[in-house]
């Protein structure tokens, strides 16, 4: 298994000016995180008009402290006019840019967050894009994420044509399995879902909203669950990503600790 940092962990900061992608960045490297995990919309410069150089200069900035693009994290959402919901053909069109930048970045796990679809519209369009991951040789991670169900998600990905494609995996985020918080923030499930999982996952969400006093994440059973991935043959980026900026856990100007608290706190069952 290998460490992995979402930029997601220092959106407080980031978002408020704070620190910059690149300082961000710097900062993962001095945690020793091998993998990077960016968002389209919040980590690239002057989104949604990135230019491709500037796509190139990121993954060469964080190239330049020996890490890699883990995963690329893009969404595709379906009400980006005011007039009218996208249509299925400019989705697709969507979803293979998405491609594109994921091979300026040279990563291949893309976690497609196709939103305003239900599991039927996934598959179909999934099905429509399979020449072009083939063609870039990307992933197309589906993220297991709580207040969704892990077994359900699993159902569906059997059930598919798809099922066992190299070009569509899962990436299970440990919301799933964490205990307490709002109903978006967990799932409360058994430990033995996330045992079906491991063969077919390409990435690992290490979601964490909470911190106690000795620094570890509250109501997630971390070691359990690091545990069962290293048991069960998972040797992906296990991706850190600090989520409780977001519900207001904690004040801004924080990331850098959240992040340090967050990997160590990985490396420590790792």
């Amino acid at each position: 298994m290998k460490l992995g940092l979402s930029l997601y962990t220092y959106g407080s900061d980031i978002s408020t000016g704070r620190m910059t992608v690149k300082e961000a960045i710097k900062h993962a490297a001095s945690l020793e995180v091998q993998g990077i995990e960016l968002i389209d919309e919040q980590h690239f410069p002057n989104w949604p008009l990135t230019r491709t150089s500037d796509v190139i200069e990121l993954r060469k900035y964080i190239q330049s402290f020996g890490m890699k693009v883990s995963c690329f994290d893009a969404y595709v959402p379906d009400m980006v006019r005011t007039n009218r919901r996208e249509t299925f053909e400019e989705l697709k069109e969507e979803i293979i840019y998405k491609m594109v930048l994921a091979d300026l970045l040279e990563v291949r796990n893309i976690r497609m967050l196709y939103i305003g679809s239900g599991f039927e519209m996934m598959e179909d369009m999934m099905i429509e894009v399979l020449p072009e991951l083939e063609k870039y040789d990307k992933v197309w991670g589906l993220e297991i994420h709580a207040p969704f169900s892990a077994p359900e998600y699993l159902e569906f990905y059997k059930n598919s044509v798809l099922f066992n494609s190299p070009q569509v995996k899962l990436i299970p985020d440990f919301s799933c399995w964490q205990t307490k918080g709002l109903p978006s923030q967990y799932g409360n499930e058994d430990l033995s879902s996330l045992v079906d999982l491991v063969p077919y996952a390409c990435h690992v969400h290490a979601k964490a909203h909470h911190f106690d006093e000795d620094g570890e994440v509250m109501y997630t059973p971390y070691g359990d669950l690091i545990r069962t991935l290293k048991e069960n043959g998972y040797d992906g980026h296990i991706s850190a990503e600090y989520e409780g900026w977001w519900w207001k856990v904690d004040d801004p100007g924080k990331a850098k600790e959240n992040a340090t608290k967050l990997t160590s706190v990985i490396k420590k069952y790792m």
